[in-house]
């Protein structure tokens, strides 16, 4: 998981992606399941996108450019799913509980290869429950 971290106007059009991808995230959540989502941002398309952004980078770019006290580990993720598969880059979103689940708020964020990719904080204190590839 290699790629590279834009700078200048690169940047600015990824975070104008982010909010863009945001934006329908926020839309379309409340009308359908997670497998759903998943499938539709992975089909929605805006422009030609640059297809060896860094994923790690690109989750801490959406985290520092969408609201904090707003956008939640559910819109993280799949903001960055979609933007990750309108790149080519197959990943799963994962779903899950602490590892001491002491109530029943879950977590979510997305993984490369098996590999955790964020957003952050990603998933290291959780385990898995259910992935949407």
């Amino acid at each position: 998981m290699t790629g590279h971290r834009p700078r200048g106007a690169g940047r600015a059009a990824l975070a104008a992606e982010v909010w863009w991808t945001y934006h329908r995230v926020r839309r379309l959540l409340p009308h359908g399941d997670v497998g759903q989502m998943v499938a539709i941002l992975a089909a929605l398309r805006r422009a030609p996108a640059a297809p060896d952004v860094d994923p790690v980078w690109l989750g801490r770019l959406i985290v520092r450019r969408l609201p904090q006290g707003e956008a939640v580990c559910i819109h993280r993720a799949l903001v960055l799913v979609a933007m990750l598969r309108r790149r080519g880059v197959g990943c799963e979103l994962v779903i899950g509980l602490p590892k001491i689940a002491t109530g029943k708020d879950a977590h979510a964020w997305v993984e490369v290869q098996g590999s955790d990719v964020g957003p952050p904080p990603g998933g290291a204190r959780h385990t898995a429950l259910a992935r949407y590839p």
